[in-house]
């Protein structure tokens, strides 16, 4: 079943994507404060953070699934290759869905719960690759099989609630995918799933992303899970981009005392019974206006008179494709 599937599925480039400024309000309150990032063609962007960070806010505010009555959304641009998403006449419709795949975090928000698995799966593409009837129902079986559902063209006929969560999962993924998508964005795609299923859809979308060659953002609160799925990595704290960098880089020597304090707190609970656990002191800042210095200054263990200040995303001086927006890395405190 593979074996066809890979046949007759479009060879998929990644696209990159490039998001430049992008600001949430929600009633007047901001949650995600100018952030900024690129994923290249083909690669994977890790964003982590604890919740509320608005690492699952930020990318959907991006690709414009957010309900613009209560969400106020704001970028200098958002681009799939050259294609502005944000700019006047954007056809954003004809790009989610088509050229961009989501993996939602509950697969039960995602689906339709009066309506069969294949008018969920026909009726998507249909509208995005103008497919007849028999050609949408062919294409959706051989979805199904790739991504596990055995005796697919059976349970196609088959409601949401027919299914465990895992499988639920399943067919998300393969909604995201059926239209061959460029990139793809998974957010918390396994936080509903117990463990042995967590792994088996962690591995089911990292093979998909090989073998189609996709651009992914996976977003996620779980540090452990970022050495497999991510090429990079980017830290969020309090609707802010704290820091960004090559995946194992970053996570062996985190340059924001954020991204660090994070990462020692969890790596403290891996080190064994009569351990000292450690915490980052304090609590994150509610959403409100903006800022105008660091958010975690008053949480930082190295805070300091210029922090009062909104600091840059710089370069660490070790690497160039590293970026930390913490003063400590400016030239002129450095000296």
């Amino acid at each position: 079943m593979t074996t066809m599937i890979a046949a007759e599925t479009r060879a998929t480039a990644g696209a990159s994507f490039e998001v430049d400024g992008l600001t949430v309000r929600f009633s007047g309150k901001t949650a995600v404060d100018n952030v900024s990032f690129r994923v290249a063609p083909g690669e994977a962007l890790g964003i982590v953070g604890e919740s509320g960070s608005g690492k699952s806010t930020t990318a959907m505010g991006a690709v414009g699934l957010l309900d613009p009555e209560i969400a106020a959304v704001e970028a200098r641009h958002v681009r799939l290759d050259m294609t502005d998403l944000r700019g006047p006449g954007a056809p954003r419709a004809g790009i989610l869905g088509r050229r961009i795949g989501v993996v939602f975090q509950n697969p039960m928000v995602a689906l339709n719960p009066v309506l069969t698995i294949e008018r969920q799966l026909t009726d998507h593409m249909r509208q995005h690759l103008h497919l007849d009837a028999r050609a949408a129902r062919a294409r959706a079986i051989r979805l199904l099989g790739e991504v596990g559902i055995t005796d697919a063209a059976r349970r196609l006929s088959f409601y949401p609630f027919q299914f465990s969560g895992g499988m639920l999962q399943r067919i998300t993924i393969a909604m995201a995918l059926a239209c061959d998508p460029e990139l793809l964005i998974a957010d918390e795609p396994t936080t509903a799933l117990d463990a042995t299923v967590q792994a088996e859809v962690v591995d089911l979308i990292l093979s998909i992303r090989r073998s189609r060659g996709l651009s992914l953002i996976w977003i996620t609160h779980d540090l452990a899970l970022l050495n497999r799925v991510a090429d990079r990595v980017a830290v969020m704290y309090a609707g802010r981009l704290v820091e960004i960098g090559p995946a194992d880089v970053l996570l062996d020597h985190p340059a924001h005392p954020y991204a660090a304090g994070l990462l020692a707190s969890v790596q403290s609970l891996w080190t064994g019974e009569g351990a000292e656990f450690l915490t980052i002191e304090g609590a994150p800042p509610p959403n409100g206006p903006e800022m105008p210095g660091c958010a975690f200054a008053p949480r930082c263990p190295r805070v300091f008179d210029r922090c009062a200040t909104r600091p840059p995303m710089a370069s660490t001086p070790a690497d160039a494709a590293h970026g930390v927006a913490c003063w400590l890395f400016d030239p002129k405190v450095q000296a």
